[in-house]
C-alpha cells in the first residue's frame, strides 16, 4: 500500500448526512463528496487552519441504522479560507458546495448572502479540498467503525477509547455509545492510524494485497473459494467484507468483541433483527466450544435484553457429539470446505 504523508497532522471527523442536518437543523449539504470538499465554521475551524495541511488524510464517519460507519476519505490538496473561495470566480464555477454559494442556502446563511456587504473579518470557515487523485472519496462499501477498529487506533494525542466502561446507574455502556461519545468532536490520529483505517478499507472494498479469500468467476452465489491452509483469520475477514455469506441482509454488529466471558469472532444481526453470535474454529472443534459460546450468549443477553440472541459454530466439520450437543442446545452449526457454504439457522 503506497500511502503518503504531508507535514500536517490527520483527522477522523463526524458529520451529519444531509438528510439527518436538513430535518434537525436547515438544509446544509457538506461535506460533498462528490468533489472532495468540506467547510468548517464552527468552533473547529482554528483547530483545522492551524493543524491540516496539504498531504494531511481526514476520514468522515456517521451513523447509519445505529452502526457508525467511515463513509469516506479525503488527501487533502489545498485549504481555502471562505472569504477568499466566496470570490474566486473560478472556485466558485467548479464546485458547489454550502460554504461557497452560500446564496443558495439563505436559512444556513441567516439572510440573503450578499459578496459586496460581506466582511472578511466577521468570517471564520475555512475549505478543505481533497486531491482527486490521492483520495478515495465516498466508499463504495462503508467500513464499521466499531469497537474492533477503534481499540486499533492510537489518535493523537495518545488518548485511546475506552470500553467497559459503567454510567453512574451501573449499567454497562456498549461500544457503539463509547465510540459515539468520544469522536463526537473531531479527533487527530497518527500515521499509523492512516494506515489501519486504510488497510481497513482496502478489506472492505475488495482490495486485498495478502492471500485471502477470494470470489472467483465459477464460484456459486453465497459461497467463498477457500485455499486448503486458510486460517481463522482470513475466514473471518471474508465474512466480515461480505456477511451475506451467512444469509441475506445480514449486517455487522462487532468483530473480536471483547466480553466477560471472552472474546467474540463476529456479532451480526440478522435480517429478522436478531443478534447472532459466530464462533470460528478451523479444522474440527471439540465439544469445549458448546460451553464457550454459551457463555459468550449470556453475556450477549445482559448486553442487549432487548434482542434475541442466536449461536452459531463455523468449522469444517465436526464430530457427531458435537453436532448433538449443538442440536440440544439451538446452536447453528456452519461448514466450510473447499467452498464455504451455509447451512440454515436452526
Amino acid at each position: 500500500m503506497d500511502i503518503k504523508f504531508g507535514k500536517g497532522r490527520h483527522m477522523l471527523y463526524r458529520y451529519l448526512p444531509a438528510e439527518t442536518m436538513k430535518k434537525k437543523y436547515c438544509e446544509h449539504p457538506d461535506p460533498l463528496f462528490d468533489e472532495l470538499t468540506y467547510g468548517e465554521g464552527g468552533g473547529f475551524s482554528d483547530r483545522v487552519r492551524n493543524n491540516v495541511l496539504p498531504g494531511s488524510h481526514i476520514f468522515f464517519h456517521t451513523t447509519i441504522g445505529g452502526q457508525r460507519y467511515i463513509m469516506a476519505h479525503y488527501f487533502v490538496k489545498e485549504l481555502v479560507e471562505g472569504y477568499d473561495a466566496r470570490h474566486d470566480d473560478k472556485i466558485r464555477e467548479n464546485y458547489k458546495n454550502v460554504h461557497i454559494h452560500p446564496e443558495n442556502y439563505p436559512e444556513w446563511w441567516m439572510g440573503d448572502y450578499d459578496p459586496e456587504l460581506e466582511d472578511e473579518d466577521e468570517t471564520n470557515d475555512i475549505i478543505i479540498f481533497g486531491d482527486e487523485k490521492m483520495s478515495l472519496g465516498k466508499l463504495e462499501n462503508p467500513v464499521p467503525f466499531d469497537r474492533y477498529l477503534a481499540e486499533k487506533l492510537e489518535f493523537e494525542p495518545y488518548k485511546k477509547i475506552t470500553f467497559d466502561i459503567y454510567n453512574k446507574n451501573g449499567k454497562l455502556l456498549l461500544d457503539s455509545e463509547r465510540i459515539t461519545s468520544a469522536t463526537r468532536n473531531p479527533r487527530f490520529i497518527t500515521e499509523n492510524d492512516v494506515r489501519t483505517i486504510l488497510y481497513e478499507i482496502e478489506l472492505r472494498n475488495n482490495d486485498v494485497k495478502f492471500n485471502s479469500p477470494q470470489h472467483t468467476k465459477n464460484t456459486p452465489q453465497n459461497k467463498t473459494r477457500f485455499d486448503v491452509d486458510v486460517s481463522e483469520k482470513q475466514i473471518e475477514t471474508s465474512i466480515f467484507v461480505n456477511p451475506s455469506l451467512l444469509g441475506n441482509n445480514m449486517k455487522i454488529v462487532s468483530r473480536q468483541l471483547v466480553i466477560p466471558s471472552g472474546r467474540i469472532d463476529l456479532l451480526l444481526e440478522t435480517e429478522g433483527n436478531e443478534l447472532l453470535i459466530l464462533e470460528i474454529k478451523k479444522g474440527f472443534p471439540n465439544d469445549s466450544v458448546i460451553t464457550q459460546v454459551l457463555s459468550y450468549k449470556a453475556d450477549i443477553e445482559n448486553m442487549y435484553p432487548e434482542k434475541v440472541v442466536k449461536l452459531a459454530i463455523l468449522c469444517e466439520d465436526c464430530s457427531s457429539k458435537v453436532k448433538n450437543a449443538a442440536n440440544a442446545s439451538n446452536i447453528a452449526i456452519y461448514n466450510y470446505g473447499h467452498f464455504f457454504e451455509v447451512v440454515p439457522l436452526q
